[in-house]
C-alpha cells in the first residue's frame, strides 16, 4: 500500500513538472512511480496504465514521438486487460493519436480522435474540455493535410468549448486560437473570406 501512495504523489509531482515545462524531471518522477508499482503484488494495472499515457505525453511534449507511441500503446493495452471507463479509454486513443500525427500518419491518427470523440460523446454527461482537446487536434492535423474549411470549423468549436469550460485567459484556449489564426492564415487566398471569432 505505501508503494502505491508513494507512486501516486510522484505522478502527482510529475503532472506538476510537466506543466511547469520541466519535462527531464517529470519523466524521473514517472519512472520512479513504475518502478514502485512493478515491485506490487498483484500490480495495480489502472495506475501502470495511467503513468504509462503521462510518461507518452512526456515524450510528446519532447518530439519523441514513436517512443511515445510505444510507450502511449503499452498503456491502452493494459486498460484494454480489465473493465475501462470509456472517458478514460478515450483521453488515451485520443493522446496516442498526437503521438502517431507525429509521425505524418495522419489516417491513423483521424482514425484514434474519431473513436476517441465517439467515446466521449457516449458518455451521459460528456466531458467538454477533453471533446475541446480533440477537436483541436483534430484540427490541426486537417490544416497540416490542407483541409482548411475542416480545420477552421473543429477549431473554432474546440475554442467556444474551451472559453465557456476554461475561461477567457486559459493558456489552453489560447493554444487552439493560435492554431485557428495559422489554419486560416494557410487556406488558400480565394476561400479566405471571413475573419475569426
Amino acid at each position: 500500500m505505501i508503494s502505491l501512495l508513494q507512486a501516486a504523489e510522484l505522478n502527482r509531482r510529475g503532472l506538476r513538472y510537466k506543466a511547469a515545462g520541466r519535462f527531464s524531471e517529470a519523466r524521473r518522477c514517472y519512472e520512479r512511480a513504475l518502478e514502485l508499482l512493478r515491485l506490487m503484488v498483484p500490480a495495480d494495472t489502472d495506475a501502470l496504465a495511467t503513468i504509462h499515457h503521462n510518461l507518452g505525453g512526456i515524450d510528446h511534449a519532447v518530439g519523441a514521438f514513436a517512443s511515445g507511441e510505444l510507450t502511449a500503446r503499452k498503456g491502452i493495452a493494459l486498460r484494454l486487460s480489465q473493465a475501462v471507463h470509456p472517458r478514460i479509454l478515450a483521453a488515451d486513443l485520443i493522446a496516442l493519436a498526437a503521438l502517431v500525427d507525429g509521425q505524418n500518419r495522419f489516417d491513423e491518427g483521424e482514425r484514434l480522435y474519431l473513436a476517441g470523440l465517439t467515446l466521449l460523446r457516449l458518455e451521459p454527461k460528456p466531458d467538454r474540455v477533453e471533446i475541446a482537446v480533440a477537436l483541436n487536434g483534430l484540427g490541426v492535423q486537417y490544416a497540416r493535410r490542407g483541409r482548411h474549411r475542416a480545420a477552421i470549423r473543429l477549431l473554432r468549436r474546440s475554442a467556444r468549448i474551451k472559453r465557456e469550460e476554461m475561461g477567457p485567459t486559459h493558456p489552453s484556449l489560447a493554444l487552439t486560437i493560435r492554431n485557428l489564426a495559422l489554419a486560416g492564415q494557410r487556406r488558400p487566398a480565394a476561400s479566405a473570406g471571413r475573419g475569426f471569432p
